[in-house]
């Protein structure tokens, strides 16, 4: 094992170590667990993924743990088929888009619901890197993440070496690890990944608008609740997608090319524009998501002009920004029969 390599397997430990810790958390000392998974680990993860797509797919401890029998070689290598592999790409984004408004009413302020929400995926992911080649069903399919991973990480800054695949066995085609990405579901070969890919990037924005219109609910004691933690993010996505497609209707050839780029600016801009007062302690309902109270420690300018400034920053890297570097630099390849 070379130096580059030990090094990211250090990195894969210590980040999976913390992963675990906030794990253990969850349990023992939810309100620590809570804060550590939802107001610090996630609020850092879409910026990460913005610019070094490539970084959070070396040491993402879920990915850690899928690949655990393949990097042992217990893994069954079975391999996937396209079809059968969109589908798992489609789930994938269901369970996103049905998972981040139960936040609201379970996992923002349940501890325990948040770590079984953990282990179930951490127990799917390790059985589908168990029956199936590499990161073909986990990691490139079934992941929720990796539905924002191949919308926000479509311009990524550089490319690393790959600290997971010593080798391409080409267990998902293309590779949306080691291909230059365009900015719709770079991983399609299908008509209905495309069409997935272009739904999660012109409803995505307005999905973020209204799940931050919903507050956190400290138990879920009515179905009306539940429809409201519901109702918000899919009025937010429908009017997100009418929009999408009236400029795509109206606007002349040649600037529709900036529809798909700036979409994903704003759903990450929005995002910020939204999360960063809330971790202040002033966001639309002060306390939900709150990782310091500081409503009476900063200028009133403040928590509005740092995700100003974010949000310019996101909108030039989305839209003026060349695109040329993969996620990841493709091992070498070995030739291997598809079954």
């Amino acid at each position: 094992m070379n130096m580059k390599l030990q090094g990211w397997r250090i990195g894969q430990f210590f980040v999976w170590m913390i992963g675990l810790w906030i794990f253990i958390a969850l349990l023992v000392a939810p309100e620590l667990g809570l804060h550590a998974f939802w107001d610090v680990l996630i609020p850092l993860a879409p910026i990460l993924i913005v610019f070094a797509p490539g970084l959070w797919r070396n040491v993402c401890p879920i990915s850690t743990v899928s690949l655990f029998n393949r990097h042992r070689g217990w893994s069954m290598q079975k391999r996937l088929s396209r079809k059968r592999q969109a589908n798992l790409t489609t789930v994938g984004m269901i369970l996103l888009l049905v998972l981040i408004p139960l936040r609201h009413t379970l996992f923002n302020t349940n501890g325990m619901a948040t770590a079984v929400l953990l282990l179930i995926l951490s127990l799917t992911a390790f059985v589908l890197g168990w029956l199936y080649d590499w990161k073909s069903a986990w990691c490139a399919g079934m992941c929720p993440v990796h539905q924002v991973e191949k919308l926000y990480g479509s311009r990524a800054g550089s490319s690393y070496l790959n600290a997971h695949c010593r080798s391409c066995s080409n267990c998902s085609i293309p590779c949306p690890d080691s291909t230059v990405k365009g900015f719709v579901n770079p991983t399609a070969n299908d008509k209905r990944g495309q069409k997935n890919g272009l739904f999660l990037c012109a409803g995505f924005p307005g999905f973020i608008w209204g799940w931050f219109q919903v507050p956190d609910y400290s138990e879920w004691n009515s179905m009306v609740q539940l429809g409201t933690v519901y109702l918000w993010p899919i009025l937010g996505l429908l009017i997100s997608l009418t929009l999408f497609f009236t400029l795509k209707k109206l606007l002349p050839g040649s600037s529709r090319q900036y529809l798909i780029p700036g979409f994903t600016a704003l759903a990450v801009s929005l995002y910020y524009w939204y999360r960063i007062p809330a971790l202040m302690g002033l966001g639309v309902y002060p306390g939900d998501g709150m990782l310091v109270d500081l409503h009476d420690s900063v200028p009133a300018y403040v928590p509005a002009l740092i995700p100003f400034l974010l949000g310019i920053l996101f909108f030039w890297w989305f839209l003026k920004r060349p695109l040329e570097a993969s996620w990841l630099i493709r091992p070498e390849y070995i030739k291997r029969e598809r079954s």
